[in-house]
């Protein structure tokens, strides 16, 4: 039986016609649109707040927008290790938006700021093409991890939900 639901489960999410992961074109950062089946707004609203609140060791000051039941919006900091290019602390800002069903992350203001702040914005040129250079790919492979990882944390907190051994 279990089988059975989760292959039902990824069959609706795989099947459904919005996007759940983040990509990063020279158009901007797409947002994602992730089913929550059988949670309301709010269900999924707390979940969301209740991973902020243990994300980060001061929420109060990250956390930018809180209307309960409709949108969290916060500042995160992610550390990535690398080439010395492209090491260092990626800011972003992260909303999410709540409906019956469904919730909806999209990312802002992301940057890798090294002196100079680079922007995906940076990472393509006038025609719309990913830079050759090495640090540009390598930064945009960093970007786009970095929001699907923040992507999947909440992912697996609101969608999955805590699966704690109850015996």
């Amino acid at each position: 039986m279990k089988k059975i639901t989760l292959l039902l489960f990824l069959f609706i999410t795989y099947s459904n016609a919005q996007e759940t992961e983040i990509k990063i074109t020279p158009e901007g950062i797409s947002s994602a649109v992730i089913p929550t089946e059988g949670k309301t707004a709010v269900q999924s609203y707390e979940l969301a707040k209740d991973m902020i609140l243990k994300m980060f060791d001061t929420p109060k000051n990250v956390i930018k927008v809180d209307e309960q039941g409709k949108i969290l919006r916060f500042e995160g900091v992610k550390k990535f290790k690398g080439s010395i290019s492209t090491e260092g602390l990626y800011n972003y800002t992260c909303e999410l938006e709540f409906k019956d069903g469904r919730y909806k992350i999209s990312f802002y203001d992301v940057y890798l700021d090294k002196g100079i702040k680079r922007t995906f914005v940076d990472l393509f040129n006038k025609d719309g093409d990913l830079r050759k250079m090495t640090f540009y790919k390598t930064l945009h492979s960093n970007f786009t991890i970095m929001l699907n990882e923040v992507n999947d944390m909440f992912k697996n907190k609101i969608v999955v939900g805590n699966k704690e051994d109850k015996w």
